[in-house]
């Protein structure tokens, strides 16, 4: 029993050093950076996750607002804003790399049936090129009437958006090319490791 004990008493310390010695997944040095950013103005707050391995960490700081001065939380919910194009190229790419789909798949493969998306001069929109911005659509579609403008997409429905794609006509090149830069070469700015899980990007 009484060997029980101090065998006991040795895991929790050695549990307790383990911990003192985990190295953080989110640096000091990139705390600091994101407290100074905050504490000048730059931004309300800034809420960081990193996930490695399984072990998830987050770090916040700062407020929702400066007039209500709410601390925010891992749990806070930001407006996503533009990074949406990020997730949404990583998750392509993740795809690719599953083997799910191709980068040179046209997108009329994947609209539903009935649903024409434009061409330009007999050639089909790759997705490829809805990811690296090549497609020649739009930046905003010509239907949209919101009843937000601050939040525009809100009341943007599916039957919009094909409707959206079935008018629009495409008045560029898929591709510009400067200094002798082609699709292939854009193409091969997704880097893939095949021995990899994961998507890297330079």
């Amino acid at each position: 029993m009484k060997n029980t004990f101090f065998t006991l008493i040795a895991f929790i310390v050695g549990l307790s050093l383990y911990g003192q010695g985990k190295e953080s997944l989110i640096s000091e040095k990139v705390k600091e950076n994101i407290r100074v950013r905050v504490d000048n103005g730059v931004h309300p707050s800034i809420v960081l996750g990193v996930i490695e391995d399984g072990a998830v960490e987050f770090y916040s700081y700062g407020v929702k607002s400066y007039e209500t001065e709410e601390v925010v939380t891992p749990h806070t919910v930001y407006e996503i804003g533009s990074i949406s194009k990020t997730f949404t190229g990583t998750i392509l790419a993740q795809m690719v790399l599953n083997g799910e789909l191709n980068i040179d798949d046209p997108v009329q493969s994947l609209l539903p049936k009935g649903v024409q998306a434009p061409t330009r001069n007999g050639e089909e929109i790759k997705l490829y090129q809805l990811s690296n911005h090549t497609s020649s659509l739009p930046r905003m579609p010509d239907n949209m009437d919101p009843e937000d403008p601050d939040n525009p997409y809100a009341d943007y429905t599916e039957d919009q958006l094909y409707a959206f794609l079935e008018g629009v006509e495409l008045t560029r090149l898929f591709c510009f090319c400067l200094c002798g830069e082609c699709s292939d070469s854009i193409k091969s700015r997704l880097i893939y490791y095949p021995n990899r899980t994961h998507l890297f990007c330079r």
